[in-house]
């Protein structure tokens, strides 16, 4: 079997789950005997950077700046091209734009939905919901998004399957990261600051902590804009408050498995990747209640209410005065951790394709 992606999410980020998740299943059905096809002119995402999924330039002899327009457009030509030589058996965009529908003539093809992105009104944002109509089936990764999809859809429940992540960190990187340096101590925050992920909710409780405690509150997932700096700045926090961008899997490994707790505040998530992350770096989870957090941490996480205030204080206030709390939930996490696998989520996705060629040649 041949399965065939696209440029899409690979030509809009460089870091970040969704891309993580294209190149860690293609990796993984390679090392199963499956042949994948990426096609690619250029790209500077992380996840690529080895060249092991796709044949594509990562550095260029000009000025990307000049070109960063242009890119995305040679990438769109090369998944074009690709998809009207018709040389697979199935399709699997990385993103929802609809270009490729035209081009694909009999061939099926199936679309994850990591997460549905809907406004006010339901509209969905990106689309998914033409996506969902059309394809041949639909993979989601987590029982709580494919709920979403029943209520915000007319899909039939058979044209969905739930496939879950695995964890990208692996045993010896874990283990090399554990450093004491005398620093203060810190809880880690992981991720974007969009509104759903609750983060000004997180910073009114970690505010009651700090000042009581000598801790920090580390930040991932890029600097601070300048409404964040002004709302940090008014909480007397900006000496207690760090964002740090990190670029490479070891330095991320050291700050979850140097931090007092993992913190995820989150009002909706697709999966919750970093938890994973979070138990394979033998870092406590202190969680929301909400979305899918609790189907996938299951009880190796200490759980509060997001819309309550003093739910989240005091889970913060046990992760800092029980050792045996955050001992158990690590130990609890290194078993839960165990049940999740790329190698897992590729043959599943394997299933599914079989499923759709099958059907297709009826």
């Amino acid at each position: 079997m041949k399965v065939l992606y696209d440029d899409q999410i690979f030509s809009m980020m460089t870091y970040s789950g969704v891309p993580r998740y294209h190149y860690e299943l293609m990796k993984s059905l390679n090392e199963i005997g499956v042949e994948t096809e990426l096609p690619l002119f250029f790209s500077n995402n992380y996840y690529l950077k080895n060249k092991d999924v796709s044949n594509h330039f990562s550095t260029l002899p000009f000025s990307l700046k000049i070109f960063n327009r242009t890119l995305p457009r040679f990438n769109r030509y090369y998944s074009k091209r690709a998809l009207l030589k018709q040389d697979y058996d199935v399709f699997h965009p990385t993103h929802y734009a609809p270009y490729f529908l035209e081009h694909l003539k009999n061939k099926p093809f199936v679309i994850t939905i990591h997460h549905l992105n809907t406004t006010r009104d339901n509209v969905f944002e990106y689309g998914e919901d033409r996506m969902i109509e059309k394809a041949n089936h639909i993979i989601t990764i987590s029982e709580a998004t494919k709920r979403d999809i029943l209520h915000y859809t007319s899909i039939e429940e058979n044209k969905i399957t739930v496939i879950y992540h695995g964890c990208s960190f692996s045993p010896s990187l874990s283990s090399a990261a554990k450093e004491n340096k005398g620093g203060k101590p810190y809880f880690l925050y992981v991720g974007g600051r969009q509104a759903t992920k609750n983060f000004p909710f997180l910073l009114k409780a970690f505010k009651v902590i700090a000042d009581k405690e000598d801790v920090m509150l580390i930040c991932t997932g890029g600097a601070f804009s300048s409404s964040e700096m002004k709302l940090i700045d008014g909480m007397n926090l900006s000496g207690k408050v760090k964002a740090c961008v990190v670029k490479d899997d070891a330095a991320m490994c050291r700050l979850y498995s140097n931090a007092i707790s993992f913190v995820y505040p989150s009002l909706k998530e697709g999966f919750g990747m970093p938890i994973l992350e979070a138990f394979a770096c033998k870092c406590p989870v202190l969680l929301s209640t909400a979305s899918c957090l609790p189907e996938i941490a299951g009880d190796a996480g200490l759980y509060f209410d997001p819309y309550d205030l003093d739910s989240l204080i005091d889970g913060m206030s046990k992760m800092l005065s029980s050792n045996g709390i955050r001992n158990s939930l690590i130990n609890n996490g290194i078993k839960r951790g165990g049940g999740f696998s790329w190698k897992k989520t590729a043959e599943e996705t394997l299933q599914v394709y079989k499923k759709v060629v099958n059907n297709n040649d009826k």
